[in-house]
């Protein structure tokens, strides 16, 4: 079995226009009757007693979230429409749109249906039986065997898996959420649906079965708790989910530093795309009205709002990927400026508090320039507040940087504050809890700064000497002396060669590719032939291909991409061909299933284009 549920419950859209309760209930009562012990039936409620004080917007709104409640709630919808109609056009958009599967029942195929039950179907039929096999099928195909681990092992698919994973996550919502109106699917056809968005994916050639990754999966699983999510209150769902993984990766790295940043980052993030999310859902709620009341106007300026609001949701995404980067992906730092900057700023609130700072000249690191001033803030925090009661006290704080050996820096932090015995200093980077301000904001320790530098490469001790300016002389016994902080950095934190490798059997395509990527920072390794390739592949480490279709040979380049994927999950692959078979859309659905994840035409694409396929990789 592919799902969790012994049965699927399929929720019954209704009632239908010009189709009395009477015989609407009818049809459900035949369908219990026939396939109940298949099936669970979930039907529209009465909660005409709800709805009594209420009229206009408010009215539409409370029956459209009841709806929506019902909805998630069941793995399908049904909805049936005998007349010429938009039939629950509602019910089966927040269905689709919250990923259950959605089958529509009309008498004549041939009727005319609105664009937007078309749209929001996933099948439509003349009978009920056909509908509801349907909807079985969708969850009873076995695509997954194995799914591959973060360390790379291969372990046996299993559902259960995802559904602890969900659970998990909602845990901490479901202790905070009491208003009974809002949506909680439960975590069972949650796991459920992922399971389905996996299958969908693989059926479509988007994802390949026998390269599902742990990631992959929590990835989809934070698609569909997002489209699961329901007004402001319930936005946590996603939210929740994410801080989840990112608690997860924190615990392996042990650093809750990383944690707390990645919270930061998507606390904003999902803050700022709670407008336009709530843009969006009213916007499709009016559009469904103008809709059904053939506003045609009011329609195209509803699906115009729409545009700009994705627009708006994609500069916001964007910009949260760009603050990302700033803070986890290394960039080159000139630590003289760096420290004259940093230390500058964070102490002139504090005159009595004066710095000397000496770096040579040229002294560069490569490093997460977000991380680096972490563990410097935290240092500085330290001397102000307990070396120097708070900038009260008159001392000096003095950096120093040199070159260790050849691949590695030292920095030298000491102040002349409040001393300390050589058991605090080796007591001062023992694991502890993260410190919380009266404001509740998240506060650095010590343990946490280590777990950075360690992160980096690197490593930090604490060394208490006798002497400031002097001699260093390590305390000893019951001694006391001037905290030291040494911290050893690489110069640059080693990275994979972004190398590419070149398949093409026509030699000047081949160079003109070359230089392409290389002037774009890229290694190039050509090949003139499938073989050569495949040979080429065993001997390097690549981050893509880019391949030709025609080699002259037995097997094209569709085959040697298969080939590539199965081996080499993470390789993005990149078809570029003047063939005329490749222009057309079935070659293109081939070329995506057989592991392509780009396809340019020779002679008709930009420079950037091609250099845009690997981007992500330098």
């Amino acid at each position: 079995m592919t799902r969790l549920s012994e049965k699927l419950a399929v929720y019954l859209a209704g009632p239908i226009k010009n189709e009395t309760p009477e015989s609407a209930n009818r049809w459900r009562r035949q369908l219990q009757e026939q396939y109940g012990h298949r099936f669970i039936f979930r039907n529209p409620v009465d909660r005409g007693w709800k709805y009594e004080a209420l009229s206009g917007h408010e009215l539409y709104f409370a029956i459209a979230n009841d709806e929506r409640n019902d909805i998630l709630n069941a793995h399908a919808v049904l909805a049936y429409i005998p007349y010429d109609s938009m039939g629950t056009a509602m019910g089966m958009m927040y269905g689709f749109l919250s990923g259950r599967v959605v089958v529509v029942v009309t008498d004549s195929k041939d009727q005319k249906l609105s664009k937007m039950v078309y749209y929001h179907s996933h099948y439509i039929c003349q009978d009920f039986g056909e509908a509801l096999d349907y909807i079985e099928r969708k969850f009873n195909r076995a695509l997954v065997s194995t799914i591959r681990k973060r360390d790379g092992t291969v372990v046996p698919w299993d559902i259960t898996r995802i559904l602890r994973s969900i659970e998990n996550a909602l845990k901490d919502v479901e202790s905070r959420i009491v208003d009974e109106k809002v949506s909680r699917p439960p975590a069972a056809i949650l796991a459920d649906t992922v399971v389905l968005r996996i299958y969908d994916e693989i059926e479509a050639g988007r994802l390949y079965a026998d390269a599902i990754s742990v990631e992959i999966v929590q990835d989809i699983i934070e698609k569909v708790l997002m489209e699961n999510s329901h007004r402001d209150e319930v936005l946590s769902l996603a939210k929740e989910y994410i801080i989840y993984r990112w608690r997860r990766q924190a615990a392996r790295d042990n650093l809750i530093s990383d944690e707390h940043d990645a919270e930061k980052i998507i606390n904003d993030l999902l803050h700022d795309l709670k407008s336009p999310i709530g843009r969006v859902k009213n916007l499709l709620e009016l559009l469904e009205k103008s809709i059904r009341n053939e506003e045609k106007e009011k329609s195209l300026q509803y699906l115009e709002q729409l545009r700009k609001s994705q627009e708006n949701l994609k500069a916001i995404i964007l910009n949260g990927k760009h603050r990302a980067d700033n803070t986890f992906h290394p960039q080159r730092i000139d630590l003289g400026q760096f420290f004259t900057e940093l230390v500058r700023s964070h102490l002139q609130s504090f005159p009595k508090i004066t710095a000397e700072i000496d770096i040579p000249p040229g002294l560069v690191v490569e490093a997460p320039k977000a991380k680096l001033e972490t563990v410097m803030r935290v240092l500085l925090d330290n001397s102000v507040q307990h070396g120097f009661d708070n900038g009260k006290i008159k001392g000096t704080i003095r950096i120093r940087g040199s070159y260790l050996n050849e691949g590695n820096i030292l920095i030298d932090y000491r102040n002349n504050g409040r001393k300390m015995t050589l058991s605090e200093a080796e007591a001062i980077f023992m694991p502890n809890k993260p410190q919380v301000s009266a404001e509740g904001n998240f506060r650095y320790g010590m343990s946490q700064v280590r777990g950075i530098i360690q992160k980096l490469g690197g490593t930090i001790r604490c060394v208490p000497v006798t002497e400031f300016m002097g001699m260093d002389h390590p305390v000893s016994g019951r001694q006391e002396g001037y905290p030291v902080f040494q911290i050893t950095l690489p110069i640059s934190v080693k990275k994979k060669e972004p190398r590419i490798l070149v398949a093409d059997n026509d030699a000047e395509d081949r160079f003109v590719i070359r230089e392409i990527l290389e002037q774009a920072g890229f290694t190039v390794v050509e090949a003139g032939g499938v073989q050569d390739a495949i040979n080429v592949l065993r001997t390097n480490n690549f981050i893509g291909a880019v391949l030709d279709f025609d080699f002259g040979e037995s097997h094209n380049g569709l085959w040697l991409s298969k080939e590539i994927r199965q081996q080499y999950p993470d390789m993005i692959i990149t078809m570029i061909t003047g063939h005329v078979d490749t222009e057309t859309e079935d070659f293109r659905r081939r070329a995506f299933a057989n592991g392509v994840n780009h396809i340019l035409s020779k002679g008709n694409y930009e420079m950037q284009e091609l250099v845009s396929c690997f981007g992500g990789r330098l």
